[in-house]
């Protein structure tokens, strides 16, 4: 394969995958809206909310985690913690930083929420036989956060930048 073709090939996958990616996450935002009046946003903050049990997470750490801004954290941490959903408590190893975590009614309505996910999600991929989810798993997991983000251009692209 020439080095153009597999550009080519590149290009035409992501654009695969970003499509859908998107279709899915705009239908399951509408389920969550529908039947939960929450958006995709708020429910992956709550999720990682979850997946740091009790512990909770500083705003920074959640940031990092969902791959948004400090700024839209913020925006809905604030909305999350006056519906009663999340708990904002000072950092126990430092005073100065606020730590969010699930309420009681946060993590009830979380796993509502998380059930129905699991079940909108097992119907999408249901169009694909198993070893065809577990081919796409595998491959998309060599896709990792930390060897894509911050990677260097190559060298015919940096004496163009």
């Amino acid at each position: 394969m020439t080095v153009e073709n597999r550009g080519h090939t590149a290009v035409k996958s992501w654009l695969a995958l970003l499509t859908a990616s998107n279709a899915i996450k705009k239908d399951i935002d509408a389920r969550l809206r529908a039947q939960f009046d929450m958006s995709i946003s708020r429910f992956d903050v709550l999720s990682a909310l979850d997946r740091s049990k009790r512990n909770g997470l500083r705003a920074g750490q959640l940031s990092r985690q969902l791959f948004v801004s400090d700024g839209n954290t913020t925006q809905v941490m604030s909305k999350l913690v006056k519906e009663g959903l999340v708990l904002r408590r000072p950092d126990s190893h430092d005073a100065r930083a606020i730590n969010y975590s699930l309420s009681d009614e946060g993590k009830y309505l979380f796993d509502r929420m998380a059930a129905a996910h699991e079940t909108w999600i097992r119907a999408i991929f249901d169009e694909l036989p198993d070893h065809m989810q577990m081919e796409l798993s595998d491959i998309l997991s060599l896709l990792k956060p930390e060897t894509i983000n911050g990677r260097k251009p190559p060298e015919n692209e940096r004496a163009h930048a």
